[in-house]
């Protein structure tokens, strides 16, 4: 498995895959299976309005926390 932490290759092991938030990195599993856990503190990030994500970098970055999330029907269907 490879890593690319502030444009520089690293090969880890899965269980050894860690980025700092602020660094640009990405993930490449190549054939095998991905299982990812990533524990943060996701209230903290929200205030301080750090908590971005690009899905694809051909799209613009979302910034969580400051837009409007999904709607739901879930109220009518519970009714």
């Amino acid at each position: 498995m490879t890593d690319k932490v502030e444009h520089i290759d690293a090969v880890v092991a899965a269980v050894e895959r860690q980025a700092p938030g602020w660094a640009v990195h990405n993930h490449a599993s190549f054939d095998e299976p991905v299982y990812e856990l990533t524990i943060q503190d996701q209230p903290l990030n929200i205030v301080m309005e750090s908590l971005l994500w690009q899905e694809s970098l051909k799209e613009p970055p979302a910034l969580l926390g400051v837009q409007q999330g999904f709607a739901t029907n879930r109220v009518e269907v519970a009714a």
